[in-house]
């Protein structure tokens, strides 16, 4: 039987129209000298604390009336209303109030409705106020949710003690938060820096205050030492007593006509039941402050810490600043050879050929974006990973529009554009530059068909004849051309290639260059450093022809047109080898570039959307995104700042 929201609202109207009236009711609840005459039934269904103290043997169960202590009148009014009424009484004013109330009288929709004002109206003044109450009634939905807060807002919150009190697992979510906003990831890593330093001072006693009227327990420091909350009161009697037995909840049993009133307290070691507990206590020592020894040992998470940001997008300058000032720090929470591995990798620019590693990823709040980019038609488009938004970049140069054949290669995140014509002798190699301006940097003796590849300092280009595919023995010319500043800007020729060359690949000091014959896929692979080159023994099922590649880690992986997936990999005899790992699809497809972000699988083809065999691939993908493009080149992962 399905439920109707209909006929639980119309059951709400008439409950409520029965206590508006004082019909049946057989137990008053009195708060504040003010009486609200009640029903047990309707008490003990929502309220755990009412429910438990109408199973116990106290007075009130027979003289039908207690007197609460620990809320005002008007937050237990609007308590009351929400349970007959179903009405929504909560307001910024008041939300605490009813929030510490709704916790003591345990009435579980209520405490959800109270979290969800408060996620719907946090902002910069009350956040902190919230956190703490969230913490001290384990909130765990709504302390996540100001935990987020903070990492949406973090330029304001920086430099906040707050932020420094918080325990090491809430310090990390706010700094592992992929919407942490952040101009630039050095403040992150001087935050974490401040933290670890930090040693937050004990307070004498720790409280919350509700906004209007007393509700929970009071801690003094011999229960909680650490307590990182302000010093506002919990209680506004003035009670600091810190005998075992601590007040919890104060119940005055009456008679009907509320004579001769016989007074109860509730204390820690006279609580039999635990639904008379207003307040779950058991795990507040933990959650409101940062424990001695963690304080003492912040150090410990450094490296945990540091691994959470994005430290490979770092400039170079802030690693020289840091290891020296910090040295005696880094070298003892053994952070110094992470910190050395990210300066390595902002000065070494081989290291950022490949798509990127975890620490290299661009938070979501950074104005710097990773996109695949193409050429369409006369423009360079891009097309952003995270958004799926396409966008144009740059029109090709004028005097390129007429050419036949482009290639396009990203060298240290510059876009490098090569364009040749069957008319002229030459091939032109431009680079994107500010502005969206193309500037000329040199030219290749070739007109045929080309292949760009970065590796090392270098730019390699194979050209071979677009009639190769035609011939039985055919040879290609490798070129290579040095990026650093200093070097000379012409092209050099590097090797001579056999077969026709269908793609080239990167793999450690390594190009492969795959060729194919009679639908089998050979490869070859040139040494970089002593320019040799070697037959592969092992050769692939199938054409090399459209073939891209992506990374994993430390992994390279092949994909093929017919949907084979493969692994590179070398032995100590073997400096070249490859796999079948798995079958993604059982048909051919024209593929333009893939690439592997946030355990996404993005792959760029110029088919329509196609159906997959395989959608996930456990340790290396989760999930499979096919993109259909209208490209001349091969689609290439590139980091662009665009405007947010």
């Amino acid at each position: 039987m399905s439920f109707r929201e209909s006929l639980a609202c119309g059951l709400q109207k008439c409950v409520g129209n029965l206590w508006k009236g004082d019909d049946y009711s057989d137990f008053i609840v009195i708060v504040e000298n003010t009486s609200f005459k009640c029903h047990r039934f309707i008490l003990s269904a929502c309220s755990g604390f009412f429910q438990g103290l109408f199973k116990s043997p106290m007075k009130e169960q027979t003289e039908g009336c207690a007197k609460l202590e620990g809320m005002t009148s008007s937050t237990f009014d609007i308590i009351i209303n929400a349970v007959y009424k179903g009405i929504d009484g909560l307001s910024i004013d008041n939300v605490l109030g009813v929030w510490a109330a709704s916790e003591m009288l345990q009435i579980g929709y209520l405490i959800q409705q109270c979290h969800m004002f408060v996620m719907e109206n946090i902002s910069v003044d009350n956040y902190f106020l919230y956190f703490k109450h969230a913490k001290l009634y384990s909130a765990e939905d709504v302390v996540d949710h100001c935990l987020n807060f903070m990492s949406r807002n973090f330029k304001q919150f920086k430099d906040e003690d707050n932020l420094l009190h918080l325990p090491f697992d809430q310090f990390y979510k706010v700094i592992a938060d992929d919407d942490l906003a952040a101009d630039h990831e050095e403040i992150v890593v001087d935050t974490i820096l401040n933290w670890v330093k930090y040693a937050p001072p004990s307070r004498q006693t720790t409280s919350l205050n509700t906004g209007n009227n007393t509700v929970g327990i009071s801690f003094t420091n011999a229960e909680h030492p650490d307590g990182d909350f302000s010093s506002n009161s919990l209680s506004n009697n003035g009670n600091n007593d810190d005998t075992d037995d601590q007040t919890i909840v104060t119940c005055d049993v009456t008679s009907e006509n509320m004579q001769a009133c016989s007074q109860m307290t509730v204390t820690r070691d006279s609580i039999d039941s635990s639904a008379v507990i207003p307040v779950h206590y058991k795990n507040v020592s933990k959650c409101l402050g940062t424990d001695v020894t963690e304080r003492e040992n912040r150090k410990q998470y450094l490296v945990q810490l540091l691994s959470a940001c994005r430290l490979f997008t770092i400039k170079s300058g802030f690693f020289d600043n840091v290891m020296k000032n910090d040295v005696r720090l880094l070298v003892d929470t053994r952070a110094y050879a992470l910190m050395h591995e990210a300066l390595m990798y902002t000065l070494d620019v081989s290291r950022r050929h490949d798509a990127w590693p975890d620490a290299a990823v661009y938070r979501a709040s950074s104005s710097f974006k990773h996109v695949m980019v193409f050429l369409s038609g006369d423009k360079i488009v891009s097309y952003v990973l995270d958004t799926g938004k396409v966008a144009e970049l740059a029109e090709l140069p004028q005097e390129c529009k007429s050419c036949s054949s482009f290639a396009i290669v990203i060298f240290d995140s510059i876009l490098h554009l090569l364009c040749s014509n069957s008319i002229c002798q030459n091939s032109e190699l431009y680079m994107l530059a500010k502005e969206k301006t193309w500037v000329k940097v040199n030219s290749i003796n070739e007109n045929r068909f080309v292949i760009l590849l970065p590796h090392g300092n270098n730019i390699y280009c194979c050209c071979l004849d677009d009639s190769c595919f035609h011939r039985r023995v055919v040879k290609s010319m490798l070129y290579r051309f040095c990026c650093v500043h200093g070097h000379t800007s012409d092209w050099s020729q590097c090797g001579e290639l056999h077969g026709c060359v269908n793609c080239l690949l990167r793999f450690h000091k390594y190009i492969l260059v795959f060729s194919t014959k009679n639908n089998v896929t050979a490869v070859e692979y040139y040494n970089t450093e002593t320019e040799e080159i070697h037959s592969c023994e092992t050769s692939m099922s199938g054409t090399s022809q459209d073939m891209v590649s992506f990374n994993h880690k430390e992994d390279v992986y092949i994909l093929q047109r017919n949907g084979s997936l493969w692994k590179l990999f070398n032995t100590d005899t073997t400096p070249v080898d490859f796999e079948l790992v798995s079958k993604l699809w059982d048909f051919d497809c024209s593929l333009k570039g893939c690439v592997l972000y946030k355990q996404i699988l993005f792959i760029f083809c110029n088919n329509k959307q196609f159906e997959l065999t395989l959608t996930s691939l456990p340790g290396i993908f989760k999930s499979i995104q096919t993109i259909s493009i209208d490209s001349k080149t091969p689609c290439l992962p590139m980091t662009l700042k665009l405007a947010l």
